[in-house]
């Protein structure tokens, strides 16, 4: 086809499903129609795709999914358990599936969104072709971090460098990549899915009827954004090969974090700063000096996205810078990210909920 391969984030619980109906079905189980969530969107994969990898958490789930997929038919489809235990939440199924991918452009997709439209898949897979990313946001500026297109290569080693690092979250690796293209949902996808049902995750029994994603907060992006960290892939490559030797190689990588925070990849400096606040060769002084430089990179990272509107990044920026402050025991400076991070979580109209949201 055109070098696609699709990776289907299939191994989570579905706790909240479970929940809300009172089921110990998994959810991608469940029928729409004649045809269960999962293979829904499988469906969709295989028509605009190469290939379709399933990542589920263990061999029960790998049975379970492949007696209800194949069914006697022979299809492109394959069934992985997570290969990477060294990180947490998607970020770990994301990278087994990057180290198994063929295709040179990658969707991320969560197994949660049975409208997924075809059109909609193929859309961002042509969006890619001159950045790493393509992810759409919303009008107030909320991502849709796990239904996003990749460049394999790059990404791959982005994904292992931000696992490293302790950031494990979708939006990390898009806050880590190259470069960013930000398509707007409402003007760039609604004239093939007017209701943009597409994007209805079913999280709970009562999604399973909703006719269109809801959306509350203000206006903050109108069109289309690309943003170009402008960052040397050598740099990561020489980060993810100092980052092996640890304490042995602690000046270094505090040149190379200094480095990052002069060239304002401040996502990239104050993740390295954070790390080197952990190494037990740093003083007592050097961590609180550390954790300082943490927290700036990140509330200029912030301020940066929020400059651009993207108060979902600016937000998690904060987040981080919080952590930092409060890590370093000034209460002061701890109020006042957090603070800043729940304006923007307020504005995108999320509340105050920044733990369950961060």
């Amino acid at each position: 086809m055109k070098n696609r391969s699709a990776i289907i984030l299939a191994g989570g619980d579905g706790k909240r499903f479970k929940e809300t109906s009172k089921s110990s079905i998994n959810k991608t189980l469940i029928k729409i129609g004649n045809k269960t969530i999962l293979e829904r969107i499988v469906n969709i994969a295989e028509r605009v795709s190469d290939e379709v990898l399933i990542i589920v958490k263990d061999e029960d789930q790998k049975l379970s999914y492949k007696n209800s997929l194949f069914d006697g038919k022979s299809r492109k489809i394959k069934i992985y358990k997570d290969i990477d235990l060294s990180c947490e939440g998607p970020l770990r199924g994301i990278i087994t599936g990057l180290k198994i991918a063929n295709g040179e452009k990658v969707i991320i997709l969560p197994c949660d969104i049975p409208y997924i439209k075809s059109n909609i898949v193929d859309s961002l897979f042509e969006s890619v072709d001159d950045n790493n990313v393509s992810v759409p946001i919303w009008s107030n500026s909320c991502l849709e971090s796990l239904i996003a297109v990749y460049k394999r290569s790059e990404t791959l080693l982005i994904s292992k460098l931000i696992s490293n690092l302790n950031k494990n979250r979708a939006q990390d690796l898009i806050r880590a990549s190259l470069d960013v293209k930000f398509i707007s949902v409402e003007n760039g996808f609604k004239d093939v899915d007017p209701k943009l049902k597409s994007f209805v995750n079913i999280n709970r029994k009562e999604d399973l009827n909703k006719s269109k994603k809801a959306l509350k907060g203000s206006s903050q992006i109108k069109d289309n954004l690309k943003i170009n960290h402008n960052i040397e892939f050598k740099k990561l490559t020489n980060l993810y090969s100092l980052l092996k030797f640890g304490n042995n190689v602690f000046d270094k990588l505090l040149n190379l974090s200094q480095l990052f925070y002069d060239n304002e990849l401040y996502f990239w400096a104050g993740s390295v700063y954070k790390k080197l606040s952990e190494f037990e060769k740093a003083t007592k002084n050097q961590k609180k000096e550390l954790l300082k430089k943490a927290a700036n990179s990140f509330s200029k990272e912030g301020k940066s996205y929020r400059n651009n509107g993207i108060l979902f990044l600016s937000a998690h920026s904060y987040l981080d810078e919080k952590y930092c402050w409060q890590k370093r025991g000034d209460k002061k400076k701890f109020n006042h990210a957090r603070k800043k991070a729940e304006k923007d979580f307020i504005q995108m109209g999320w509340g105050h909920s920044e733990e369950s949201n961060a």
